[in-house]
């Protein structure tokens, strides 16, 4: 029941306006009634009471873009980034902001940061074709050459194409 999760959290954090959970999970769950300000409002107040958490920087980018609102949300996305910069997940939603902001080459790049991190993340979720291709090449000494061994040298292409991105 979304209605009695926000009266619940509402309650939370009219007794601790501190409550960094309550805030958060108030966020979520406006977002979830199609409140995207009210949300937005509950995501700002959490980044504010913790600014160290990448899940209130991270949602608080995801309300805003779906609001449209993308530079704002890029920042916000990226600040999640740099508090858990290993994070697949949150490379690939930024990398599905940013083609959603036409801004195709930091797209690619994120999905390639996802794709670096946990490949099985990102192709899952069916933005990307990743195609890797491998090619033995010799690579031997000159004709005369006094010394040197023939040696085959393994070559590898990965070739990611985008398709349009699902926003979340």
């Amino acid at each position: 029941d979304l209605d009695g999760a926000v009266e619940s959290c509402r309650y939370a954090v009219e007794l601790d306006p501190d409550l960094f959970d309550g805030h958060l999970n108030l966020g979520r769950a406006l977002g979830k009634k199609g409140d995207l300000e009210r949300a937005i409002g509950s995501y700002r107040r959490a980044v504010e009471v913790n600014s160290a958490s990448a899940d209130a920087h991270s949602a608080l980018g995801l309300a805003l873009a779906e609001r449209l609102q993308f530079d704002e949300a890029l920042q916000s996305l990226r600040r999640a980034i740099e508090l858990e910069p290993d994070s697949a997940k949150r490379h690939f939603k930024l990398g599905n902001v940013y083609m959603s902001a036409k801004v195709l080459a930091e797209a690619i790049a994120s999905y390639r940061r996802a794709i670096e991190l946990k490949p099985e993340v990102a192709v899952a979720h069916g933005n990307l074709t990743v195609t890797v291709s491998e090619n033995a090449e010799v690579s031997q000494p000159g004709a005369f050459a006094r010394r040197g061994n023939t040696e085959v040298v393994q070559q590898s292409d990965v070739q990611v194409l985008e398709e349009p991105a699902r926003m979340f």
